[in-house]
């Protein structure tokens, strides 16, 4: 029986020493893959089979120390590399990107000569105009110019842009860090610095005959997009029509925002013509320089008195009056059996035609309108100023980047 439990105890204290083994070579592993807080948890498991030799439990306890004291400094290393690298990044890089560049050489020194120097006067200096401008030193940044718009009224060519640097806005650039240049020639202009764009006068007129009741709901929302979308200093104004004795200003220009119920469909009639008309006379009275008429409705004229002739006449008739006010019509078609885009395409000026069964067409013509566009530069060139047959010119920004504009017909 004696034999027996010693033969139980041996055959225990084997598997003791394996298990032992087993974890001792895992530990080894993980140290060789830099795991040291795996190492450390098999140590802890060799330590929990209480091997029978003090030296050895000495040995693992030593062991499990060391594991865990380079884990810990392993963390402290990562620590310290990325601290690094975000000072780096944001504190060291610009005096560093500074440092590598490229220092100009220095002029040499004229050698003094014996030979006498006949002095003759110098002509006096004409002053410039401000306009001109004068070589700037080539820029290391990344310089991008974007054009947002360009337009002319015969006399004047302006042309809004954004400078960019490494994608932000760029600003507070002076008149002689621009150039502009046309068929060789260096060109006047003038500059200005906006932080927004110009404040603008919008006059809604509306179809408010029965036959918009099934899109009331879309030309409601229209208007409340006007009202949500429009800046400060921006001024709104409403113009009904129905029948021709319904052709009624509802608001007059201001800066309180539109009431889209005062649109119910009560009409009868669609005096388009005589609306797009009354329309114009409103908008003569907005006290801002930029104005637009934003005309919706449903179906054709069938009740105008005032213009004569057939609906593209009319229209046509509508847009040369636009042009010779400088006023913007825009012209939007609510989808309906009767609606007839043709003579609102003809009628737009200066603003494209659109469709209410697209909203999206609307929310994006909102935006143009009113402009939302902030921290631009305005461009101005006087049409004199220009060689004869120019059609485009191109400004170049710190002699870093150039934006080639169109000139506008």
């Amino acid at each position: 029986m004696a034999h027996k439990d010693d033969l139980e105890s041996l055959r225990e204290k084997a598997g003791q020493r394996a298990r032992l083994a087993a974890e001792l070579g895992r530990a080894r592993q993980a140290f060789r893959s830099l795991r040291f807080r795996k190492a450390a948890e098999h140590l802890q498991n060799a330590l929990e089979l209480k091997p029978d030799d003090r030296a050895i439990r000495r040995r693992l306890c030593f062991a499990r120390f060391a594991s865990w004291f380079q884990y810990v400094a392993l963390l402290l290393v990562v620590a310290a590399v990325g601290l690094i690298a975000f000072l780096t990044v944001t504190q060291w890089g610009p005096a560093l990107r500074a440092s590598l560049a490229p220092t100009p050489a220095p002029r040499p020194t004229p050698t003094p000569t014996n030979t006498p120097v006949i002095r003759t006067p110098s002509p006096t200096p004409t002053r410039r105009p401000t306009s001109q401008i004068t070589p700037v030193p080539a820029a290391t940044a990344d310089i991008r110019v974007e054009l947002l718009s360009a337009r002319t009224d015969g006399q004047k060519v302006s042309a809004d842009f954004k400078v960019l640097e490494f994608g932000s806005d760029r600003t507070r650039l002076r008149t002689g860090d621009f150039q502009v240049w046309a068929e060789k020639q260096q060109i006047p202009f003038q500059l200005q610095e906006r932080d927004a764009d110009d404040p603008v006068c919008v006059i809604v007129v509306v179809d408010n005959s029965g036959s918009i009741i099934p899109g009331l709901e879309r030309i409601r929302a229209a208007i409340r997009g006007l009202n949500e979308r429009r800046k400060p200093g921006d001024q709104l104004g409403l113009v009904l029509f129905a029948e021709p004795n319904r052709v009624e200003v509802k608001q007059p220009p201001s800066d309180a925002p539109l009431n889209d119920r005062l649109v119910n469909g009560e009409g009868r009639l669609t005096a388009l013509w005589d609306g797009i008309l009354k329309g114009i006379e409103l908008a003569r009275t907005c006290s801002l320089s930029t104005r637009y008429l934003i005309v919706m409705t449903d179906g054709a004229d069938n009740a105008s008195v005032v213009l004569k002739g057939d609906d593209r006449e009319r229209a046509e008739r509508i847009a040369q009056m636009a042009k010779a006010e400088n006023l913007g019509i825009c012209t939007v078609g609510v989808q309906s059996e009767s609606l007839r885009e043709e003579p609102l395409q003809i009628a737009a000026y200066r603003c494209p035609y659109s469709s209410t069964a697209r909203f999206s067409d609307l929310v994006s013509l909102f935006q143009n309108i009113f402009g939302f566009v902030r921290h631009f530069y305005r461009l101005e060139i006087n049409a004199e100023s220009l060689p004869p047959g120019t059609e485009s010119v191109t400004l170049r920004v710190l002699n870093a980047a150039e934006l080639r504009i169109e000139l506008p017909k």
